[in-house]
Parts: C-alpha cells; structure tokens; sequence
C-alpha cells in the first residue's frame, strides 16, 4: 500500500476530530462539513463555500463561522460573508475580530452607511484601540473623506509611533489633501521604520522628484535591491541631473534585468547622446526583434547608423508609422541621407511631396554644412516657386538673403534678398536686424542699419542678438558709451551661446579701445580667449595693445 500523503493525513485527523464533536448533528450536517473541508484542502474554494455555507443555519460555533466568513470572503460571496459576520457578531459580542472583518466587507460594498454605524459601535464598545481609529480611517480613505483619514491616521500614529503602515497611508492622504510637507514628512518616518521596503521608499523618493531633490531620490533608490523598475527610476533622475553617463548605466542595467522595450528605448536614446555609437549599434543588431516592435527605437537605430550607411539609416526609416508623432524628425533624417548621397532629384521629389516650409529650409542648411552653397540656392528657389502666403515667402528670402551673405560672400545679391524678404512681411524682426547688421558692419549706411535694429527691438525686446548689433552700430556712429552699455546687455542675456559671446565680446574690446579703457579691453580679449583660444581676431588685438 502506497504511504498516505503526510498532510492529506493531518486534515483527516482534524476532520475526525471535527466529525466527533458534531455527532449530536443530523448525518446532513456532517457530509457538508466534511464536503467542505475536503474540497478547501483541494484548493476548490467554490465548492468548499457551497457546502459549508449549507450548513450555515444548522452550525453556530465561533470557530464554524470565523472559518466560513474566510472562505466566503476569500470566493468574493461578500453577501453571504456579511450575514455570516452579522449573525457572529449577535453570538459573540466581545469579539472584535468579527467586527472588523465585518467593517471590511461593507466597506467592499461600499455600505457606507452600514460601515459608518458598525464603526460608530466599533468605537464604543471597543473605545480607543488602535485598531479601530486604523480601521475608521480606511473607510474614510475608501469613501474619499480624506480630511476624515488624515485626523484618524494623526490618533493613530500618536497610539502606535512605530507602525510603518500608518505613517505610510497618513502621507498618502496628506498628498490627496495637497499637504506636501505633511506628506514628505511622514515618508521619512515610514522610510525610518522601514528603509528597504520598496512601497515606503519608492514613496519618499517619488515626493523628493516632485520637490525637485533628484539626489535625495537617487541615494533612496540605491539602498533598495537593483530591480528592474528601480534602476529605471534612477536612470530618470539622472537624465534630470543631466548626469548622462549614470543615466545611461542606469538604463543598461534596467534593461538587462527585464528587456523591456521602453527601457531599451531610454537606453538607445542616452546612449545616442553620449554619441556611444558602436554600443547603441550593437544593441540594435542584437535586439533586432525588440526594434521592430518600437517606431522609436527604429528612428534611434537610424541615426546611429547614419554617418556609415544611409542605406541601413533608409532601411529603418521607411519601416517607421507615419502616424507616429515624431514622423517630421523622421523626414529631417532622411533627408539628410539624401543630402548626404547627393541624390537632388529624389529630394526634389520627395520635398514636393512635403506641405511646410521648413522641409526645404532644413536642406538648404544641408547643402551650406556641405559648403554646396549653389545647391542651398537651388532648393530656396524652389521653395519660393512652391510657396504663396506672404510670411512663408518672408522667411524663405531671409534663408536666401543669409546663404548668399554667410555662404556665397555675395553682399549684393544678399541685401536684394533681405529687402524682398521686408517687402512680404514688414515686420520680419530677423530680416530687419541681418539687413541692419549687414548696413553697419560692411560700412553700407550704418544710420540706416540702425534703424532697422531699433525696429527689429520693438518686435522683439531684449533680443541680445539684436542687442549686439544695436552696441556695434553706436560704435560704427562713434557714440561708445551707448554701444558699450547695449554690449554688455548682450552678453548678460546671451549666457551659454559661447559664439555669440565671443563677437560680442571682440566689439566690445573696440569699444574700450576707442575709450581708451586699455585694461577693461585686453580683460575683453583674455575672456574670448578662454572661450576660444585660436581667435585670430582676439590675437592681433591683443598684440597691438601690447
């Protein structure tokens, strides 16, 4: 004979047990006991609450009906549990586990009333227990009364000052009541108590990232174990501290860990940016299956392999959903392909296809990186062709004026594009101040350059851009001290446009030169240096101060 199953064995024995101490009950009674407990043993819960709940009317004994209210509750069969908790309650007064269990079922129904009145009783007859105000004040987070749970929670966390959970729910109800110093606060009592349980942690650190303090968040995640969602979270925070190189540790390791798809998207993304080229491509020949899941990581993949092979960055990107968002980003780099590949007649082609505007101007910029300055005209011309409304028209002039000048070196043909740009739109504050910067820095008429700054600043205030070409016409006219107080607006406002800094920062020299501030020019020059140190401009300067 086979040996019997130790705890099949166990259950039997308690059954006989249970069996004897009925054997005044009629045999009915019996078989659906012992149905019951067979069938909870077995993991058959329906059938378990069926059988014993048959017997519900015959059976009274507080052990019967705490178990029966279990494994009804445990089925879902909130109604019959509450009429099986209602009749224990009248039974045995001065048990407040069935109070309790009872209070959680109507609160499911969401009996509010019913919950309301057994917690009122709850409070009398049990007055004071921390369970009780614990359990008023999850009724009143399940109904929404969030004023109520927070001076619930406030009575509780007084009586038990070491229970995590009531920190936790108080900080909680804290931020539905927008009390964020309240709810901070109590995260890092619920965090004291229980620094490694990812539900309190994750908590305070979500409270520090709204408040900004991505460190504090970061030193919280690292005392956690390294799971996937929590080194993602970290990777986020880094991202926000412009900590790229952490970021993108972080994102490898969330990634590794569950190889998720918008984990690897961050991932591609941070590692695009550290210009990790060989990496991201590495990531995008392995995990080719996970790319063609994602337009995203598809568009990451494209420009990873752009500067070797616009057939493979073509190869991605013609696979990308033209619903998707971020689709313009997609025609810019394939244009670049075709920019790249010198292929004119499909990006002629395909720029007819486009509606904006921008398509054309971004390829003309292509062809000047590439120093195709005929080319850039090419695509401007068409553009003008294509083009009717007055302000599209504007800009494109502009783009025309700006290649001809910067590109071609074609003073000319770059101020009769500037002006036929002003003739569109007037108040083209771009236009206005590249004419009136071309009218005092080539000696054309600077009164006039002038003029057409002033205008472009009224559009526009406090442009520094403008600004700097305000300060260098004043000192074009000989009025310095003007042009040295519009200078050092500029340079204020531009802040990290380094190049700008720099012209700003020559014309300015000249200014102190012709005022004979000799000390305050060469403090000038020494700045430009330092911003760029092969400035031959800075450098003759320099010299002739010396």
């Amino acid at each position: 004979m086979p040996r019997p199953i130790k705890s099949l064995i166990i259950v039997l024995i308690f059954l006989s047990f249970s069996i004897n101490s009925f054997a005044y009950l009629k045999e009915s009674v019996v078989y659906h006991y012992t149905a019951g407990y067979l069938a909870f043993f077995k993991g058959d819960f329906k059938t378990a609450s069926d059988q014993l709940w048959a017997i519900f009317s015959e059976v009274k004994t507080k052990r019967f009906l705490n178990e029966l209210s279990d494994v009804l509750i445990y089925e879902g069969e909130y109604r019959r549990a509450s009429r099986v908790l209602e009749e224990a309650i009248k039974l045995y007064k001065d048990d407040k586990e069935f109070y309790y269990k009872l209070f959680d079922v109507y609160t499911i129904l969401k009996l509010k009333k019913k919950a309301e009145s057994l917690m009122g009783l709850i409070q009398k007859r049990f007055e004071g227990q921390p369970k009780t105000i614990k359990g008023m004040a999850f009724m009143y987070i399940k109904s929404g009364e969030y004023e109520n749970a927070y001076n619930e929670l406030k009575r509780y966390v007084k009586l038990k000052p070491n229970d995590v959970i009531g920190y936790y729910y108080l900080s909680q109800v804290c931020i539905k009541l927008d009390k964020y110093g309240c709810a901070l606060d109590n995260a890092k009592k619920a965090y004291e108590l229980a620094p490694k349980n990812p539900k309190t942690a994750l908590l305070l650190a979500n409270l520090y990232e709204r408040d900004k303090y991505y460190k504090k968040a970061i030193e919280v995640y690292k005392k956690l174990p390294k799971y996937h969602f929590v080194l993602y979270f970290m990777g986020n925070d880094y991202v926000l501290l412009r900590d790229y190189k952490d970021a993108f540790a972080s994102f490898k390791g969330a990634f590794k860990r569950a190889g998720r798809v918008d984990y690897l998207e961050k991932l591609l993304f941070i590692g695009l940016r550290l210009k990790k080229l060989k990496e991201v491509k590495n990531y995008c020949v392995n995990y080719s299956k996970l790319v063609n899941q994602s337009d995203r990581l598809k568009f990451f993949c494209a420009l990873a392999f752009k500067d070797d092979s616009c057939n493979k960055t073509m190869s991605y990107l013609n696979n990308i959903n033209d619903k998707v968002e971020f689709y313009e980003d997609v025609l810019y780099a394939k244009i670049d392909c075709l920019i790249k590949e010198n292929k004119k007649k499909e990006l002629f082609d395909r720029l007819a296809k486009l509606k904006k505007v921008d398509f054309y101007l971004y390829a003309a910029s292509g062809f000047v990186r590439m120093k195709k300055c005929r080319s850039a005209i090419d695509i401007i011309n068409l553009a003008a062709k294509r083009f009717k409304s007055k302000k599209d028209l504007s800009i494109i002039y502009f783009y025309k004026g700006d290649v001809y000048y910067d590109c071609l070196k074609d003073k000319f043909h770059a101020v009769s594009a500037l002006k036929q740009s002003l003739v569109f739109d007037p108040d083209n504050a771009r236009a206005l101040n590249y004419l009136g910067y071309m009218y005092i820095d080539e000696d054309i008429d600077p009164k006039k350059g002038l003029l057409f700054v002033k205008k472009a600043l009224k559009i526009d205030k406090d442009n520094p851009y403008y600004l700097d070409s305000l300060g260098w016409g004043y000192f074009k006219l000989k009025e310095y001290k003007k042009a040295e107080i519009y200078l050092k607006k500029a340079i204020v406002l531009f802040e990290k446009d380094n190049e700008s800094v720099v012209v700003s920062l020559k014309h300015l020299a000249n200014v102190y030169i012709k005022e004979g501030k000799k000390k305050d020019a060469l403090e000038s020059l020494r700045r430009v240096l330092k911003l760029k140190s092969d400035d031959k401009e800075a450098k003759e300067l320099l010299k002739k101060l010396k």
